[in-house]
């Protein structure tokens, strides 16, 4: 039994039909056969149920990383949820719009929403929903290259986690942990954090978080002057992300990947790889297309004989970790690793 199974097949089951759940019902199984007294019962008729319907179809646009529909569900939650005078209800979808506006661009209006609904979860006595708000403002601060602040937001966050008991959480704060100290160039506090959230994701079967730790190890493989173990992790990031439909993750791999196989010298599988990021994150309207696109130009640089090896193998692009896990059960943000060439 599950609710979420039932809630989408009835939201197949509308789109294919261009109907109600029980307009469709009626048509295609009472009437034919008969069924007088047979109908869908109209069950969603108080704002608190139309809200979590709403959170539910939200959840669904997160994890297909359809920020748009994201985002209108969770504008839909929040006014539903005020007028039912649900400020749990409402604070939850607030975050969930903080992180459709943040995946967006639009990093100042989901900074304000998660500071407005961090200092109000805390005021009535909510850490869950606080740990919410932390992960989007340091997702955020991640996407404005502020590693200091996204450091010091998550470790307020682990810690909160580490007073609730929550082993979930902790995991994925620890991977967050992981990537901001990579991204300061501490690569054995990052190595450490990273190994404990792949264990604890693999411990829990929570397969998105495994890739998001999987994807940061190529990294460091990477900037620790392993190309070929980079490559072997970025490809098992990618089945990985490939098997659960996380296609912002499988971006990401992807250009781990990309990366991985220049600094090999594997110029035609390199731009493969960029080339599928590129396509997969237009697909998705993730500004990362652009990332992806920088790639196949350093591919045509080398292939043109523009760049020297030697110099790029001694400074590599080193792509940015993976953005930050927001801990809810939404899901991840989608990935934000930038290519950028360092000189």
């Amino acid at each position: 039994y599950s609710n979420v199974g039932y809630l989408t097949i009835k939201l197949l089951i509308e789109r294919v039909t261009g109907l109600s759940l029980r307009d469709a019902v009626a048509r295609f199984i009472a009437d034919p056969l008969g069924l007088t007294d047979t109908f869908v019962a109209e069950t969603l008729d108080d704002d608190a149920r139309r809200a979590q319907v709403a959170l539910i179809r939200n959840n669904i646009a997160m994890r297909t990383a359809d920020w748009q529909a994201s985002e209108a569900f969770a504008r839909q939650a929040i006014a539903l949820a005020e007028r039912n005078g649900d400020c749990v209800l409402r604070l939850n979808a607030q975050h969930r719009l903080a992180v459709a506006l943040a995946s967006l661009g639009d990093h100042k209006a989901g900074k304000a929403l998660a500071q407005q609904g961090l200092a109000e979860a805390h005021t009535r006595g909510l850490p869950q929903i606080e740990v919410r708000f932390l992960d989007v403002l340091s997702t955020i601060a991640y996407f404005q290259d502020d590693p200091m602040s996204r450091l010091e937001l998550t470790k307020q966050a682990l810690s909160l986690n580490e007073e609730l008991g929550d082993r979930r959480g902790q995991a994925i704060q620890r991977g967050n942990l992981g990537a901001s100290w990579l991204a300061l160039g501490e690569l054995a506090l990052g190595q450490r954090n990273l190994e404990e959230c792949l264990r604890l994701a693999r411990a829990s079967g929570d397969r998105p978080l495994e890739c998001t730790a999987v994807c940061n190890l190529s990294l460091l493989a990477f900037l620790q002057g392993e190309p070929v173990r980079a490559e072997a992790l970025a490809k098992a990031a990618l089945e990985a992300a490939s098997a659960v439909e996380a296609h912002a993750m499988e971006v990401g791999a992807l250009m781990y990947l990309g990366n991985a196989e220049l600094c090999l010298g594997r110029y035609d599988r390199a731009s493969q790889s960029f080339e599928r990021a590129r396509t997969l994150a237009l697909e998705l309207g993730l500004v990362l297309h652009h990332e992806a696109a920088a790639g196949l130009a350093r591919v045509a640089l080398f292939l043109r004989g523009l760049v020297v090896k030697a110099a790029y193998s001694a400074a590599p692009a080193a792509p940015a970790p993976i953005a930050p896990a927001i801990q809810a059960p939404t899901g991840t943000l989608p990935i934000a690793a930038r290519a950028a060439e360092r000189s």
